[in-house]
């Protein structure tokens, strides 16, 4: 279970293996959740958006297998505090699941106040426009970041105003 802190060879190593073998994995490629659902849980967040891409690509087919990484995606739903681009993988991956993602709630509604990435590759606009769309993804399970998504129309972000409201449609609640 690599450790983010070390920075050596071996691990180095590692990653670069996982990223060659994360390239084989295709929409038929099922006996590789099990895999997949290990390198999300590893403290090296190198490695979460990866294997969360590689998950997402085979999600139809392995839709029942790919739900037991949902807890641990959750988990790494810390806004604004680690990786942005790992964290806007995160909330795509988790708004896939739909209602069964309802747990996530909480850590998309604090998303929602993100002010600040570590990148200006991904902006807190966008992480702000993706936790909304999530929350409207879940729909009338995400009735509690009503409240949050009523704030969020007056994001100064067009983009997190126009998801906001569509979310707000999508979980049964008036503007």
């Amino acid at each position: 279970n690599p450790d983010p802190s070390v920075r050596d060879f071996t691990r180095n190593e590692r990653l670069f293996r996982f990223e060659k073998y994360i390239k084989t994995v295709n929409k038929t490629s099922s006996k590789e959740v099990p895999a997949l659902i290990e390198a999300i849980g590893y403290k090296d967040y190198r490695f979460y958006t990866p294997a969360t891409s590689a998950l997402l690509r085979i999600l139809p087919v392995t839709d029942v297998r790919a739900r037991e990484a949902l807890s641990t995606i959750i988990s790494h739903l810390v806004p604004c505090a680690w990786n942005a681009e790992s964290l806007q993988t995160m909330i795509l991956a988790v708004s896939s699941f739909g209602p069964d993602a309802a747990p996530a709630v909480p850590k998309l509604i604090e998303a929602l106040q993100c002010q600040k990435t570590n990148t200006y590759v991904v902006s807190p606009n966008i992480i702000r426009y993706q936790a909304a769309r999530a929350l409207g993804e879940i729909g009338p399970a995400a009735k509690d970041a009503a409240p949050a998504l009523r704030e969020a129309l007056n994001d100064p972000s067009a983009g997190v105003r126009a998801s906001a409201e569509q979310a707000l449609r999508k979980i049964g609640e008036e503007r």
